[in-house]
């Protein structure tokens, strides 16, 4: 039995430890991350409902995000001490929970009993509620398993296979909706009723990658010096996702095989997300100095168990307009100060108690 459950559960002392991948894989599997199950059912619902406009300020806000973690550490060196400040952590922490319940969610509304923003999506198969509910704990329990298994390496391999799934069916959904339908633009998609939102959009958006833990987890495991390369590698492949995010918009049709595919879907999007926010549950608790390495995956294991107690009147869009209106303000804050440390110089040493950090040399990524 000892075997059995060591076979299990033990993992090797370095599973974490990337500095063996090469830039573009390390940019690929932030970009996996990075395309949450919500990306294609928000972009879907702001081009149909907002205009093309703010979709375009949408997208582009997605696709420099992760260059801009690259540009930050890169050019305010003093940023690699955020993932010390309290605040941050705690976002860290908001931040992988809303992945993993937020990715849950969407994954429930590939069944078809989820916030569809319109799109038709009927029951999968005639599927219950209560059996896709049951699935989507089951894998998300067996994500848990393996992440907690095989760490951040063996997450490089399964984000290189949800990513080649996402452009595949993305693609796919696209091409099939194409060639079975014989109108697909709506001429009212280029008037200005979105105009509103772009005004606070790109900086919701922009402001993601750097509030979330398993970026900074992905991005600590490699020199520092790599990091701006990699993180350009990462928006380069978000970039080529997100124009299928628009061609699905323009030719998302109704039928059993937009269904099927569309659930291989947020499978794709959702599995790659939930590890690397399970995964980074002890990175956010090692930067509260809490050492012991069960806090963290008991905390994602709850997350999991608790997820539709949590989300039960909250639908995916307004779970990340929430998020997305908290964490923004703390990002572009801590730019604004990190540009002013660095333009007058402030020593590291007085970090702490300038921006209520913990112990600043212990805590370094």
């Amino acid at each position: 039995m000892k075997k059995i459950l060591a076979l299990l559960f033990r993992r090797k002392e370095n599973a974490d430890d990337l500095s063996g991948f090469p830039n573009w894989r390390i940019g690929l599997a932030s970009a996996a991350a990075w395309s949450w199950g919500v990306s294609l059912i928000v972009g879907v619902d702001l081009m149909r409902s907002c205009g093309l406009l703010p979709f375009l300020v949408w997208s582009a806000g997605n696709i420099l995000a992760i260059p801009i973690f690259g540009v930050v550490r890169r050019y305010l060196p003093i940023s690699k001490f955020w993932s010390s400040f309290s605040l941050l952590i705690l976002i860290f922490l908001m931040m992988d929970c809303f992945g993993i319940i937020i990715n849950m969610k969407a994954l429930l509304t590939g069944f078809g009993f989820g916030d569809t923003k319109g799109l038709p999506i009927p029951a999968f198969m005639g599927m219950g509620r209560d059996l896709a509910i049951y699935i989507t704990v089951g894998y998300a329990l067996f994500i848990f398993w393996y992440t907690t298994k095989g760490g951040l390496k063996l997450l490089m391999f399964s984000d290189l296979g949800s990513y080649l799934f996402q452009i595949a069916t993305a693609l796919f959904i696209a091409a099939y909706g194409f060639s079975v339908t014989e109108k697909a633009f709506d001429p009212s998609w280029l008037l200005p009723k979105g105009v509103e939102w772009v005004k606070y959009s790109f900086f919701w958006i922009s402001s993601g990658v750097l509030a979330t833990g398993h970026q900074w987890q992905k991005f600590s495991a490699i020199e520092e010096k790599r990091i701006f390369s990699a993180s350009l590698w990462g928006g380069l492949f978000f970039a080529l996702y997100m124009p299928l995010v628009f061609l699905c918009g323009l030719y998302f049709t109704e039928g059993q095989v937009t269904n099927i595919a569309f659930l291989i879907l947020m499978f794709a999007l959702a599995t790659s997300t939930i590890d690397s926010a399970v995964a980074a549950m002890n990175y956010d608790f090692k930067r509260f100095n809490l050492a012991n390495k069960l806090v963290g995956p008991a905390f994602a294991l709850l997350t999991i168990l608790s997820w539709n107690f949590l989300a039960a009147d909250s639908t995916v869009t307004n779970l990340w307009k929430y998020m997305a209106q908290i964490r923004t303000p703390i990002i572009y804050g801590l730019i604004l100060i990190s540009v002013i440390i660095t333009l007058i110089k402030i020593k590291p040493k007085k970090l702490p108690w300038l921006l209520f950090m913990n112990n600043v040399e212990g805590n370094k990524p």
